[in-house]
């Protein structure tokens, strides 16, 4: 019995194949099977992980070290905002890579690493020995860079940009803004998650403001002079939400400065804006453990 074989197999192979090649040689000798260890549970790590398992099979043995139990995407939760997908579509946990793959899952978080010696400490005083790591951190956010944005302000102007403030959060604002308000999304310089990210949440944002708040405005606040997809979605705009939303480059406002988040205002380098509900999506930096 024969399948195709697809460009995905062909990777996922090459890539267990490769991992397995970049071990060291007393690991392969000692006849237990050589260890690599994954800190971050993310889209990067879980799948990492789980392509090492299937095209192993055993030769490696998998330890993933996430700490949270469950993981909700990033992508599709702008549909999930937009009542076009269950905020159940976007909610996973890791329990096919334990019973199905066999992956030592590690609900515990990566505190330091000792390269000379290869093991990782845990938060929870233990450490792990490892042939290969890989770390897949994830995001943070560069806080320092806007003049009085931090974790109190996010509570008033949610980034719903990382699963520690899921997007109902944002949802929520939404659903509660008064008739013909405005709805305002920052996007940040480079490097930041998903590059198309904000002009698509602005997208649904107006799909939501158009069947139950047709006369609010949208304005998206960028740090950058052109985007990902921006004739597609300028065109897109101008199809279905004509004259809802306003794209603002930074050289028409000079880059963003200050926040004051309980009078709502952006403060920029030569303009300011207003609105009733704010989506500060913050500069971003690889996660921590990096």
């Amino acid at each position: 019995m024969t399948r195709n074989v697809s460009r995905r197999d062909v990777l996922g192979a090459a890539g267990a194949a490769a991992a397995t090649a970049m071990l060291p040689a007393p690991a392969l000798a000692q006849g237990t099977p050589p260890s690599v260890v994954i800190v971050g549970g993310g889209v990067g790590g879980a799948t990492l992980a789980r392509q090492l398992a299937l095209h192993a099979r055993g030769k490696i043995f998998v330890t993933l070290i996430e700490p949270a139990r469950r993981y909700r995407t990033c992508f599709f939760s702008n549909l999930a905002m937009a009542g076009l997908n269950s905020g159940l579509a976007i909610d996973y946990d890791y329990m096919r890579l334990v019973f199905e793959l066999g992956i030592l899952v590690r609900h515990d978080a990566a505190s330091a690493i000792d390269l000379t010696a290869r093991t990782v400490k845990l938060r929870s005083g233990q450490s792990l020995k490892y042939d290969r790591l890989v770390l897949s951190p994830g995001i943070d956010f560069n806080n320092g860079a806007i003049e009085g944005y931090d974790e109190q302000t996010s509570k008033l102007m949610p980034h719903a940009w990382r699963r520690d403030q899921p997007i109902e959060v944002l949802k929520a604002q939404i659903d509660a803004m008064p008739k013909g308000g405005t709805f305002l999304i920052t996007s940040p310089a480079p490097p930041y998650r998903c590059p198309p990210g904000p002009y698509e949440r602005a997208s649904m944002v107006a799909h939501v403001l158009k069947r139950q708040n047709p006369s609010a405005k949208i304005l998206i606040v960028d740090e950058k002079d052109s985007f990902p997809k921006q004739k597609l979605f300028l065109d897109g705009w101008k199809r279905h939400y004509p004259g809802m939303i306003d794209w603002v480059p930074r050289k028409d406002h000079g880059g963003l400065k200050a926040v004051h988040a309980k009078s709502g205002e952006l403060k920029c380098e030569f303009r300011s804006f207003k609105a009733d509900v704010t989506n500060l999506v913050p500069p971003q930096k690889a996660g921590a453990i990096a």
